[in-house]
């Protein structure tokens, strides 16, 4: 589903969403008005997870640094956070983008997230060649990559930094204080926590400022 409104700038801004993992931003008020058993998009279920089971573990994760537990609470939370996060660093309805990187609690988050921006998975594992990564992320018209740690792209960065057209690269883990730095690639890298922190920031802006509670909403399919 998409919605448009109007902010402070009166420039109409489209954002694809969904609609009952997102209600409480399209209501406005915190309302759900749809019932969140009548999902619409995948990562609506999330929603309903998170008001059966709350506090109940939905991932176990002990082989990244930090070890993770996560509840169905936070777990929608990471999702909201990192599907606001890809907008507000410029992710668009209908765009792709390419995920390398191997199963882990990140991996599920922006799995989810993206798909709750209206933007497509391009999906692969980091066993793959370099060649088959370039092939696949060109051939699907992928705009970014999120990969799973700095070794990853430190792998696939020549080739694609000569092959591909890439808008801003996400980290799912590890610092990027092992990489060439962002001007001498020119685009922009974020952190998992970079992308997480611009979401959540994003979101309490719209939800609390005045512009966003008088903001003008049109819904359409």
């Amino acid at each position: 589903m998409l919605f448009q409104y109007f902010l402070k700038t009166k420039e109409l801004q489209i954002r694809k969403f969904a609609p009952i993992l997102e209600s409480v931003l399209e209501s406005g008020n915190g309302v759900v008005e749809v019932p969140s058993n009548e999902w619409e998009t995948v990562p609506d279920i999330w929603r309903t997870c998170a008001q059966k089971f709350g506090d109940r573990v939905a991932l176990v994760d002990p082989y990244h640094d930090p070890p993770t537990n996560t509840t169905y609470n936070q777990l929608e939370q990471e999702i909201l956070n990192f599907c606001e996060g890809l907008r507000v660093i410029g992710l668009k309805p209908e765009e792709k983008i390419a995920l390398f990187a191997d199963n882990s609690c990140r991996w599920l988050v922006a799995d989810q997230g993206t798909m709750a921006t209206g933007a497509i998975n391009v999906v692969r594992g980091t066993r793959s060649s370099v060649e088959e990564l370039l092939h696949i992320y060109n051939h699907s018209e992928s705009v970014a990559l999120v990969v799973d740690d700095p070794q990853m792209y430190g792998r696939i960065l020549e080739t694609f930094d000569s092959q591909a057209t890439v808008r801003f690269v996400i980290l799912l883990w590890g610092e990027k204080s092992s990489i060439k730095s962002e001007a001498e690639l020119q685009k922009p890298i974020y952190s998992y926590k970079e992308v997480m922190d611009l979401g959540k920031k994003s979101r309490t802006s719209l939800l609390d400022s005045k512009d966003a509670s008088k903001s003008s909403f049109r819904f359409r399919p």
